[in-house]
């Protein structure tokens, strides 16, 4: 997650909508501006203009369902109306009276259908971008736009994604690639290996909310629009074409055609500003931690926000689990379930993995937000189980509240540390997965996942280090190993490097092998070791 001064200072929160957990980002006071993202992203691309926009408004971005951290809709082929319902029911579960809606390509055609829908539900809307479409274009777009990209063994489906995004940055739609539908989009190359990960990370639902904007036929909504609103667009956006095909506007809509895309808030602050109503008087009641009452909730500590995942009864016994650097907490969601049954489960992301913020670095701060994170629970003690070097952190934890910590395991993969300590196998640097103009850093991060399910330590190859496994795991599976590691990259070097060599070349020590065991190599042996050891610890 980025941790610049921008995204520090904007909030991340959780809330339920109907059955659905909603991801949002909100930052400011005064009168309530609503974000929409475009698809497939999510409301990370946002950032920058949540920050500028703070200190006029309360900016609100929601991640749209099935991107980002918010879940889908239940129906796999939702339209345009299912969205838009959507955003109803966000915008009714936080109590804002009538916001502005801004909204950015597929998030402005989005507004433009609430508006037309739900005109009595806003002040305002800002639409950056749109499309306007026959039905032929229409249906042509919503049968080539979205290949599959279902993961594969091979990995072939990766070089397809980054050749999906270095396309639409040179052609628009990006899979006519002829002189006439050359386009110039500059982008750097995080912002295309971002683009590539939102892909990832919606997985088949990526398709959902794209088609649904571009199968709606927006001329009749346009020229009827009732609410104030300002079509903007950049000279520098490839959209820019279609605003000689708007059809007749209402009186109540202005059409404004700016010079780049870095006077697109200028416009929206200033339009907003002319229609928006008095300052928000209800926003979603907060404390630091009961963000949710779902499974997964959101920790505001004073670093960064920490995401954790919840299973079980509050009342039985109490078990934190920390993933490994490279991880996050979901590839442990099986065995969160698993434990449910007879343990209250609080699995954490560290520091920049997963869906938390990089809140700390150095091992002693990383135990005190976890520190932190527990006090704040309806729990007088817990056990620990940490897997691979989050180990450095449960020791830290147990040894600074042993009044809360009655007991702490650590599952570590004896064969590969031993043998990197004693020098019988060659080591490897921590990998670096920055991206570069091939998209290499997707392929080489499914090869190592691949090998690390497949040998230990997983960069030496032989019989010697071959895992026991009772079948290979699924490309799925491979594919969220994938993601994790990736989102995870800068901050797992960052958080590998302040480790105390120490811990792992001794691991003979009284006080510390008395807490270790090997970690099995099937997720079924991990699963019932648990079980036995956490028998014991209660």
């Amino acid at each position: 997650m980025s941790s610049s001064t921008a995204s520090r200072q904007i909030s991340r929160r959780v809330v339920q909508v109907d059955n659905r957990i909603v991801h949002y980002r909100i930052a400011g006071k005064g009168p309530a501006l609503l974000l929409i993202h475009q698809s497939p992203k999510s409301s990370a691309e946002l950032i920058g203009m949540i920050a500028q926009l703070a200190d006029q408004f309360t900016v609100i971005a929601p991640d749209t369902p099935g991107y980002g951290f918010s879940d889908p809709l239940e129906e796999d082929d939702a339209g345009i109306d299912q969205f838009v319902e959507a955003l109803v029911a966000f915008i009714e579960a936080l109590g804002l009276s009538k916001p502005a809606i801004f909204g950015s390509h597929s998030g402005a055609i989005l507004g433009v259908r609430l508006a037309a829908l739900y005109p009595h539900k806003i002040s305002a809307l800002i639409a950056n971008g749109i499309l306007i479409n026959d039905a032929p274009t229409r249906a042509e777009l919503v049968a080539k736009y979205f290949p599959d990209f279902l993961p594969d063994w091979s990995g072939a489906h990766l070089p397809k994604v980054w050749s999906r995004i270095r396309d639409q940055h040179c052609f628009y739609p990006w899979y006519e690639r002829t002189a006439e539908n050359r386009i110039h989009w500059p982008a750097t190359l995080q912002a295309m290996h971002e683009s590539a990960m939102e892909i990832l990370l919606a997985g088949e639902h990526y398709k959902t909310g794209y088609r649904a904007v571009l199968n709606y036929d927006i001329s009749p909504d346009l020229t009827q629009l009732t609410v104030p609103a300002l079509l903007v667009v950049a000279k520098t956006d490839a959209l820019v074409k279609y605003v000689a095909h708007y059809p007749t506007l209402s009186n109540t809509t202005e059409v404004r055609i700016v010079e780049d895309f870095c006077d697109i808030p200028a416009a929206t602050s200033g339009f907003a500003k002319r229609f928006i109503g008095s300052p928000t008087s209800a926003v979603l009641p907060w404390s630091p931690y009961s963000v949710s009452t779902q499974k997964r909730r959101l920790y505001e500590h004073e670093r960064g926000t920490i995401h954790y995942r919840c299973a079980g009864e509050p009342d039985h016994p109490v078990v934190l689990l920390m993933h490994d650097l490279g991880q996050s907490s979901r590839q442990y969601s099986a065995l969160i379930e698993g434990l449910s049954d007879s343990y209250f489960v609080i699995a954490i992301d560290l520091p920049g993995h997963g869906q938390s913020d990089e809140y700390a670095t150095e091992p002693v701060d990383v135990a005190a937000a976890l520190s932190a994170l527990m006090t704040q629970q309806p729990v007088t003690s817990f056990a620990m189980i940490a897997i691979g070097q989050s180990c450095v952190y449960a020791r830290l934890l147990a040894e600074g509240n042993p009044e809360q910590v009655n007991q702490w395991l650590a599952y570590l993969d004896i064969q590969a540390l031993q043998a990197e300590n004693n020098g019988d196998l060659a080591t490897e640097s921590p990998p670096d997965f920055t991206p570069d103009l091939a998209g290499s850093q997707l392929v080489r991060a499914w090869y190592l996942v691949r090998d690390q399910a497949l040998f230990s330590p997983w960069h030496v190859h032989s019989p010697q280090t071959f895992k026991t496994l009772d079948m290979s795991p699924a490309p799925t599976v491979l594919q969220q190993r994938m993601l994790d590691l990736l989102i995870s990259d800068k901050a797992a070097r960052t958080l590998s490097r302040a480790l105390p060599d120490s811990f792992f070349s001794d691991l003979g020590d009284d006080l510390v092998s008395q807490h270790i065991v090997d970690l099995p190599s099937n997720p079924s042996d991990l699963h019932m070791s648990l079980r036995r050891w956490l028998d014991y610890a209660f």
